[in-house]
């Protein structure tokens, strides 16, 4: 804003709203990126408002919203005449393709029922070795409530098991009661691969045979929590602690679960969910999104809600169904509008059962453009700007 000062209100917040937003662009990458709670993920709390970010993305509506303070600043300023008209249009052009949006959604479903179990279990007995078998007990026991028959997918939390299943006979025989007949049970669960000697945070695909039908491996990792950064340059006094923190290696990026009888899937485990553009490949885009997680780490606050809320935004601006199964934490299925259709709260107990609903007819303009391409716009904003500063410093 200062070195913006002398060339208008307007040049300030336009520069001011352009930096914020590549900063935030910055946030999403720097030391593996955290883009957790942009200033755009404000708009989910508006159906209408969200369908935005469809066009523009969470970038760009942390850009709109930057742009509506700045309007406060220039009506401060006693610019009454432009502040109101460039708050105003922008809001009511951005209410009026979210209705028209909304309005040429057909809210029907297919006949594909899916199955969320979330059993709430406590953090501290998750891990425990004593509660581990009743723990899948309970997931089974609640996958199989009344309905069962009808269910063509039953969706599990992160690490729902913290075994392999398809490494026992015995649990293989345990599990499969909660596949329905000819359906498929997603879990997540911790994955070791003999030949490369290389443990992953997984889920799989699991038949009504007991048998792992596809996997898919997180990428994404959270660094100090799912590995350690450098971990063979530190220091003897620090490895005793980071060697109490699991070193798990990288999957397949944008692995699609591919089985048949099931919509075209791709799989996401916990916060892979927050990165805008790596969600899915644009090439080769799937129906539907299945997202592990558990947010049980987040106890009763706000983190499990601004968790589901990046799911959201994900669903309106790539125009896909996500289906969101958490151990405990808020599990959900979001349709392509962004709308949670099904909902089961933090620290709820139970199943919901849901058809999924139809996909978009026409793919949105965000899953063709991409943040990139927002992020570009704020950087040739930003230069124009100081080369404007500069010619009128001349002149």
């Amino acid at each position: 804003c200062h070195a913006l000062k002398n060339i208008g209100l307007w040049a300030k917040v336009l520069g001011f709203a352009s930096a914020f937003v590549l900063m935030e662009y910055v946030r999403s990458f720097f030391l593996t990126g955290f883009p957790w709670n942009m200033l755009g993920t404000m708009f989910a709390f508006c159906d209408i408002l969200m369908q935005a970010a469809s066009l523009i993305g969470t970038y760009g509506l942390s850009f709109l919203l930057l742009l509506w303070v700045g309007c406060c600043y220039v009506l401060f300023e006693k610019h009454f005449k432009s502040a109101s008209v460039v708050f105003l249009c922008s809001f009511a052009l951005l209410m009026q393709f979210g209705a028209w949006k909304i309005s040429l959604y057909e809210h029907t479903y297919s006949d594909f029922k899916v199955r969320l179990v979330q059993p709430s279990i406590k953090q501290n007995m998750k891990w425990s070795k004593e509660a581990l078998e009743d723990n899948v007990n309970q997931y089974i026991d609640m996958s199989r409530s009344g309905g069962f028959s009808d269910v063509k997918l039953v969706v599990w939390g992160e690490t729902a098991t913290a075994f392999n299943p398809s490494e026992s006979k015995y649990w293989q025989r345990k599990i499969k009661k909660a596949v329905p007949s000819k359906g498929y049970l997603i879990t997540g669960l911790l994955r070791y691969d003999r030949l490369t000697d290389e443990l992953f945070n997984s889920m799989s695909v699991i038949d009504d045979e007991g048998q792992t039908v596809a996997f898919y491996d997180k990428n994404h990792l959270v660094p100090f929590g799912e590995y350690i950064p450098f971990r063979a340059y530190l220091p003897g006094w620090v490895r005793p602690v980071a060697n109490q923190i699991a070193d798990f290696s990288k999957g397949e990026k944008y692995k699609l679960l591919d089985v048949e009888g099931l919509p075209k899937t791709a799989g996401l485990i916990c916060y892979e969910i927050i990165f805008e553009d790596e969600v899915l490949n644009r090439k080769d885009k799937p129906e539907l999104i299945v997202l592990v997680s558990n947010d049980g780490w987040y106890g009763n606050s706000s983190g499990p809600y601004q968790h589901l809320v990046s799911a959201q935004m994900r669903a309106v601006e790539e125009g896909v169904t996500i289906v969101r199964a958490a151990n405990n934490g808020v599990s959900a299925v979001i349709n392509p509008l962004g709308q949670i259709i099904l909902k089961i709260d933090l620290n709820e107990k139970g199943t919901s059962d849901v058809y999924l609903p139809q996909k978009l007819s026409v793919p949105t303009l965000y899953s063709f453009i991409g943040g990139k391409c927002i992020q570009g716009i704020m950087c040739l904003m930003l230069a124009l700007l100081f080369l404007i500063k500069n010619a009128a410093r001349k002149a």
